[in-house]
């Protein structure tokens, strides 16, 4: 099994800020974020004892600014962070202290204002499965990008693309939208770049010139979507390569993630035995 601290380290190399390693006391290991002035950042520490796993996420001792920025960031992310599914994940190992006293979840931290520091800690007893440390840790990795007050420009449309068969008849047309550069740069800090039906990384395959490029997919279609509410980037956006994206959307309403992962695995059962 890769190590927690190794699990860590990947994923935040992929949100887009630099860390840098911490000094730790005993067996534990750290890394804070290098932007921001000694002591007015945040950090993460990875703790093994002998029987749990430990991720805690905390900013640090001078960094009062920061944690009012944060309390306005959560109160403007509650609604995806209280939801059900997101919660339901974290209920049993998560740990969040407000200026030192513990606190059952964000919505009741914000009624403590101001915030002088923030820590959020994840356990994972052991022995854990590796899925299962894999998905605390994404699941905290995501709460904290969601309320770091990270820039969140909503783009502008990205103008639709037509494509054809021979003959310039046209057969459809794509629209895809990248509605928050936060909750893509959160899904794939979290997800990666390689696509999850098909698995292929355009970064393996194409050298530098696919490296990083991967498009975002919301598993609920925006379309669908009744009114703009809150995404969880964790739960609701899958990086998938651009061909896999647009079968997707060549059906109205697009070919779920896991259909999609089950034709491609029949096509290659169906070649294998021809």
């Amino acid at each position: 099994m890769t190590s927690v601290s190794d699990q860590v380290f990947d994923i935040l190399s992929r949100t887009g800020v630099e860390f840098e390693p911490v000094k730790t006391v005993g067996s534990s290991s750290g890394f804070r974020a290098k932007e921001f002035e000694r002591g007015k950042g945040f950090q993460f520490e990875i703790l093994e004892s002998s029987i749990q796993h430990i991720v805690i996420f905390s900013i640090e001792r001078f960094a009062a600014d920061l944690a009012r920025l944060m309390h306005a960031q959560v109160s403007k992310e509650i609604l995806t962070l209280d939801s059900p599914k997101f919660q339901s994940i974290l209920a049993s190992s998560l740990t969040i202290r407000v200026n030192g006293v513990s606190i059952p979840d964000l919505k009741s931290a914000l009624k403590i204002s101001p915030w002088r520091n923030l820590s959020l800690m994840v356990t994972v007893d052991k022995p854990a499965q590796e899925n299962e440390l894999a998905e605390k840790l994404d699941s905290l990795l995501t709460m904290v990008l969601l309320v770091l007050p990270f820039e969140d420009e909503t783009e502008e449309d990205v103008p639709e693309i037509e494509f054809s068969i021979e003959g310039g008849k046209k057969s459809g047309i794509f629209n895809f939208y990248e509605r928050s550069k936060k909750n893509r740069r959160i899904c794939l800090a979290v997800h990666g770049f390689s696509c999850k039906t098909c698995g292929v990384s355009l970064g393996e395959k194409y050298g530098d010139l696919g490296q990083d490029f991967i498009h975002v997919h919301h598993t609920t279609p925006v379309s669908q979507m009744r009114e703009p509410r809150p995404v969880n980037p964790y739960t609701e956006l899958i990086p998938v390569c651009p061909n896999c994206h647009y079968m997707m959307h060549r059906k109205d309403p697009p070919v779920s993630p896991e259909e999609l992962i089950r034709q491609i695995r029949q096509e290659s059962t169906d070649l294998r035995s021809d």
